[in-house]
C-alpha cells in the first residue's frame, strides 16, 4: 500500500468525438453509489500469480487497464474498501503510463482518470488528504499536476442593491487632513463673493445669476 484516503467514487461517459479525458464538465459526472477508503498500491509478479487473473470489467466491481498495459515487474491498482467491513468493493488495475494512462488532479478534492469504457473520478472528503494522495500516485505513474487557478474560491457577491448604509460605515475625517480650498458665499449687501482660486467657469455662472 502506497497511499489511502476517504473518498466517493464517480464515473462519466467518454466525451463524444473527443479524447476520453477532455470536454467533461461537472454535470457529466454521476455518483457510482460507492464510498469508503480508496487505496493506491502495487503487486509484485508473485502476488499476481497467487491472486489469479481478474480482468473482467463489471465482475466484483473490477475494471482492468488491459494486459498490454501492465508493468513487467509489478502492477499498480486502486482499491475501494468498505468503511465498515474493509472489504474490497471496487478495483481498478492501472496500465503503464506508456499505454496512455493519465491521472489528473483537476482540484485538490477531485481527481480523474480514464478506464476502458468510461471515466472514473475520486471526490475526497478532505482536500489535503486528496492532494497528498494524488501526488503519491503521480510520483509513481505520472499524470497531470494540480492546476492552481482551478482552486480559486468564488468571489463574494458585489451586488449592493437594497443594502442600507449605516452610520458605522462612515468614518470622520482626520482633523489634520482638512484643507479649506475655496469659498463661495454672499457679502453683507447680498451679492455673491468668492475667494481666490475659484474656477473661472464658476465665476461666469455666478455673474449670470446676479445679472
Amino acid at each position: 500500500v502506497l497511499a489511502f484516503a476517504e473518498a466517493k467514487l464517480y464515473h462519466a461517459n467518454f466525451a463524444s468525438g473527443s479524447s476520453p479525458s477532455s470536454n467533461l464538465n461537472q454535470n457529466d459526472w454521476k455518483y457510482f453509489n460507492q464510498r469508503g477508503k480508496i487505496v493506491f498500491g502495487r503487486d509484485s509478479d508473485e502476488d499476481e500469480a497467487e491472486t489469479g487473473n481478474e480482468n473482467d470489467e463489471g465482475r466484483n466491481g473490477i475494471e482492468d487497464g488491459g494486459e498490454e498495459g501492465k508493468s513487467k515487474n509489478h502492477r499498480f491498482w486502486f482499491r475501494l474498501l468498505d468503511k465498515e467491513s474493509d472489504r474490497v468493493i471496487w478495483l481498478f488495475e492501472i496500465p503503464d503510463a506508456e499505454g496512455g494512462f493519465e491521472y489528473r488532479m483537476d482540484k485538490p478534492f477531485f481527481h480523474a482518470f480514464s478506464g476502458r469504457s468510461r471515466m472514473w473520478g475520486f471526490v475526497f472528503d478532505n482536500d489535503e488528504e486528496g492532494s497528498v494522495f494524488g501526488k503519491v500516485v503521480q510520483s509513481h505513474i505520472g499524470g497531470k499536476p494540480e492546476t492552481q487557478n482551478r482552486t480559486r474560491r468564488p468571489l463574494p457577491n458585489t451586488n449592493t442593491r437594497g443594502s442600507r448604509v449605516s452610520r458605522s460605515m462612515i468614518s470622520l475625517p482626520e482633523i489634520s487632513s482638512f484643507v479649506h480650498v475655496s469659498h463661495i458665499g454672499f457679502d453683507k449687501y447680498g451679492f455673491f463673493e468668492w475667494s481666490e482660486g475659484i474656477d473661472p467657469a464658476w465665476i461666469e455662472v455666478l455673474g449670470e445669476l446676479e445679472g
